[in-house]
């Protein structure tokens, strides 16, 4: 049971409900039990997506020391970098790591850097820097202020907030 189906279910008791105060304190002590459960659920969720993240830098961290990383593992690395700065919707793929290491490679002669890699990395140092901003402006562009509670059922919300029920 998820928080959206807790309020579902309990939007409609309350419509259905005699009014009365023992009524309600069922309704809430319900509530409180699938919330309970909820959480419950919600951490074995968060235990299991750890384990297998774990388990994911475990083996990174063994092609690391073998020096057999991948496009995947760089892109991992990276993801996992942004969403820690907040760029939580932000995500490179494999592909595009490949493509900017690709497009810094083939510039490189005989070891040596010269005048052309050093503008292919500032290429893409400039696509990176496109990228972020774009996700920053997203990021900007999704804050909403918090509304007032207005309706019945935001003043419901609001009220089981206050409680700890959601």
């Amino acid at each position: 049971m998820d928080q959206s189906t807790i309020i579902d279910a309990l939007q409609k008791a309350l419509s259905k409900g005699s009014g009365s105060l023992d009524d309600l304190e069922n309704l809430l002590k319900r509530a409180q039990e699938d919330v309970t459960q909820a959480k419950k659920d919600a951490e074995a969720a968060k235990e299991k997506e750890m384990a297998a993240r774990g388990a994911k830098v475990a083996d990174l961290a063994t092609r690391l020391l073998n020096s057999e990383t991948t496009d995947d593992d760089c892109a991992f690395v990276m993801n996992t970098w942004l969403a820690a700065k907040g760029y939580k919707g932000a995500a490179f793929t494999a592909k595009e790591i490949g493509d900017m290491f690709d497009k810094c490679e083939k510039n490189a002669v005989d070891d040596y850097i010269n005048k052309d890699l050093n503008k292919a990395i500032n290429d893409v140092v400039n696509d990176l820097n496109k990228w972020v901003l774009s996700f920053q402006a997203a990021k900007d562009c999704n804050k909403k202020p918090e509304p007032k509670p207005e309706s019945p059922d935001e003043v419901l919300d609001d009220f089981l907030k206050h409680f700890g029920l959601r």
